[in-house]
């Protein structure tokens, strides 16, 4: 993270850095709310597709 020094002169970098920081909080959040619904699944549940779309959690199914 930037400084609080390095943008105190600076109104437009001041505001790119706690736009940054609000997008890192947001993510954080739903890294930890992603790895927590897929806490306990083996490895074929966690590619096992629920729709009809080819793709899973971690990506394209192999073969697809």
């Amino acid at each position: 993270m930037t400084s609080q020094l390095a943008v105190r002169g600076d109104p437009e970098l001041a505001a790119d850095t706690a736009l940054r920081e609000q997008f890192e909080a947001f993510l954080y959040e739903h890294r930890s709310a992603l790895n927590d619904s897929l806490n306990g699944l083996t490895e074929e549940q966690a590619r096992r597709s629920l729709v009809t779309s080819k793709t899973t959690v971690q990506g394209p199914r192999p073969g697809s």
